[in-house]
């Protein structure tokens, strides 16, 4: 192994030289990747890791217009075009104050969360405003337009291109709102994996518009972290499989937030946004830690000290306090050498005509 940990085994080996274990049995390799999985998560969610920051788009869709006979008292309303994804819009009489969440659709019908008000036939809208977020992403970061974001520098015939650092506090394209409460589970089709293998693949599965990086995939006793989604039939997990698998599934939405997008659209729009991600449980033997080597032997620490504390073992309490030394290291090792902009401080004191 190297000196600092590439994978679940290499971590497992150094925390059993570490606890003077000669052999691994089953027993402390299963705790031994608990506790670290533990410490690997505080550490990823400590600090906004250059390695954790990644793409992301939602599509938004115009407002649906339609015209609809209303019944007042009624929570159903039967309209021409209503298909089930119409669940969680919203509804509203065109130009009026009344506004309702779609609790069911199917075809042709829908049912609303309140009795209508209105009645007699009216034009209406169905107006999708909150959109489903990747269930990975933990910090959202506005996307660079590229061309407002970059400054060209001439610095004795020396010229580079670099990012503009002056304005920190960059639009966003949306709000962020808490989870959906309208999104379920997915367990359409079967799923085929192979022992050892990043991919999984379907049969009569939809996951380009069902699975969601972050997502957990399930099968067997296991859980698997969707890394992307690459067709209907294709995902690629962060996590290779234990095990084998021809069958039934399910897709775990894990707590995702939702964006509340400014305005309305007259024509479908894709928004990117860029984010910062969790890291996730390493499962197999050789899935890989994403961060930087000073990061994964802090991980490495803190693994070592909640170890020590599932053990009983005297002086834990001092390894905790070396974990977290090591990850403040960690983290002032991942400032950049040469940042783009820096902020002097004033040469005249307070007070002195400031």
């Amino acid at each position: 192994m190297s000196a600092v940990p590439v994978t679940l085994a290499d971590v497992i080996i150094e925390l059993a030289d570490r606890f003077g274990k000669d052999s691994i049995d089953d027993k402390f390799k299963a705790i031994a990747a608990r506790k670290f999985n533990l410490g690997y998560f505080e550490v990823g969610k400590s600090w906004d890791w250059a390695g954790l920051e990644t793409y992301g788009s939602v599509t938004a869709i115009p407002v649906v217009e339609a015209t609809a006979t209303l019944t007042a008292g009624s929570q159903t309303v039967a309209i021409t075009g209503a298909v089930a994804a119409w669940k969680g819009r919203f509804f509203r009489v065109t130009g009026g104050d009344n506004l309702y969440r779609i609790i069911d659709a199917s075809a042709g019908s829908i049912t609303l969360d309140q009795p209508l008000i209105e009645s007699g036939s009216q034009d209406v809208e169905i107006d999708k405003r909150f959109y489903f977020l990747p269930p990975e992403m933990r910090r959202l970061i506005a996307f660079d337009n590229l061309n407002d974001a970059l400054v060209a520098m001439d610095n004795e015939g020396l010229r580079q291109t670099i990012r503009d650092y002056r304005n920190p506090l960059r639009q966003h394209p949306f709000s962020i709102n808490g989870t959906d409460k309208f999104i379920d589970d997915y367990t359409t089709g079967s799923l085929v994996s192979t022992g050892g293998n990043v991919t999984f693949t379907g049969t009569d599965t939809l996951w380009l518009a069902n699975a969601y990086p972050g997502d957990i995939v399930r099968f067997g006793s296991n859980n698997y972290r969707i890394r992307r989604v690459e067709a209907n039939g294709t995902i690629i997990s962060y996590n290779r499989a234990l095990t084998k698998n021809n069958g039934a599934y399910s897709i775990i939405h894990d707590s995702p937030f939702t964006a509340r997008i400014r305005g309305e659209f007259k024509e479908s729009r894709v928004i990117p946004f860029m984010y910062i991600r969790y890291v996730y449980d390493l499962v197999h033997d050789d899935d890989r830690l994403e961060l930087t080597p000073d990061a994964r032997l802090a991980a490495l620490d803190f693994g070592e000290a909640y170890l020590s504390e599932q053990f009983g073992k005297e002086g834990w309490e001092t390894k905790l306090l070396k974990a977290q030394g090591r990850l403040v290291a960690a983290q002032a090792l991942a400032h950049p050498t040469r940042p783009a902009f820096r902020q002097f401080s004033l040469l005249v004191p307070p007070g002195m005509g400031r």
